[in-house]
């Protein structure tokens, strides 16, 4: 049985997924209100973290700021598709090949045929254009498993965003980074006590970025001093432009720059507050995206802003 609301945001299923004749769990597909045709745009795939919520619908109402993905993508032209993993983020029914098949199937399925107006879905569920597959927290092991299988779908994954706070690996997204070229990873760990395992394995995945030898060229990786709740609502809606943009790490020669806005710097129109921002230049880029977190900290993480070429694109504010 799907379950349909409609509100300001946009349009949200409720429904379970099968694999076959079993049903295997339940997800949530969500259409934004300014997304008219599902298979028209990106599709992003997002496991979520622990919790001690009974079900997908209670999860996102224990706390809306930080837990509830919808408000954050009202605006994007990409729709989401969200399993539900329990309590320990189980999702071992959606990290295979047939899981992550049948979760993106099926949730495509229901917003095709649950559209207004109604419209009925071809036999074979049409794919979109692209494939993001992201985590947070204790979703990522999922995460990895499902970036490593072989479903058919990972021929569209153009992008995997980690926002790292349990993270588990020897090296493996450096490995799974260089025999996959073709696609994108962007890691954000924490600076907070708690995230020392994740920060060390997020800091070996920086130091192949900047290996002068064999650098790794597909992952965008920063440490931030930033709370591990508050990472879905920094990081989605910044990696979420950057995708629709089409920014990706060819043909740019900037490094990332941690800076603080300082009356000192060079003005902008991006550089308000006291909010360090994490830049890159990318020439080709014509729109600026600006995500504000109150969290603000005296300590100097910059210098200065080097010459600029072309347009900045303002990835994300933090500390």
């Amino acid at each position: 049985m799907v379950t349909s609301t409609t509100d300001a945001n946009g349009t949200t299923h409720f429904f379970p997924v099968y694999q076959g004749r079993k049903h295997v769990g339940d997800a949530m597909a969500f259409l934004p209100t300014g997304v008219k045709m599902a298979e028209a745009v990106s599709t992003l795939v997002y496991f979520h973290g622990h919790n001690d919520s009974a079900d997908l619908p209670a999860y996102l109402r224990s706390n809306p700021t930080t837990r509830d993905p919808r408000p954050l993508l009202s605006a994007k032209q990409v729709t989401l598709i969200q399993p539900w993993g329990g309590h320990r983020s189980t999702f071992r029914q959606f990290q295979t090949s047939d899981g992550l098949m049948a979760l993106i199937e099926y949730g495509l399925r229901v917003m095709i045929e649950y559209a207004t107006p109604t419209r009925p879905c071809p036999v074979q569920v049409p794919n979109p254009p692209a494939i993001i597959l992201a985590a947070h927290s204790g979703g990522g092991t999922a995460l990895k498993a499902a970036a490593n299988s072989s479903s058919s779908y990972l021929n569209l994954v153009g992008q995997v965003w980690i926002r790292l706070h349990v993270f588990r690996g020897r090296n493996d997204w450096v490995r799974w980074c260089r025999a996959n070229g073709g696609k994108r990873l962007r890691v954000r760990a924490s600076t907070h006590p708690p995230s020392r395992r994740p920060r060390e394995e997020a800091e070996k995945i920086l130091a192949a970025v900047r290996n002068r030898t064999n650098p790794l060229r597909n992952a965008d990786v920063e440490v931030v001093n930033l709370a591990h709740s508050l990472f879905p609502r920094t990081f989605i809606p910044a990696f979420s432009d950057l995708f629709i943009a089409g920014v990706g790490f060819e043909n740019t020669s900037a490094s990332i720059w941690t800076i603080r806005t300082r009356t000192s710097h060079r003005p902008s129109a991006a550089m308000t507050g006291s909010q360090a921002i994490f830049r890159r230049t990318y020439p080709a880029v014509r729109v600026a995206h600006r995500t504000h977190i109150d969290n603000d900290d005296d300590s100097d993480v910059g210098t200065g802003l080097p010459p600029v070429q072309g347009t900045i694109y303002c990835v994300l504010f933090t500390n």
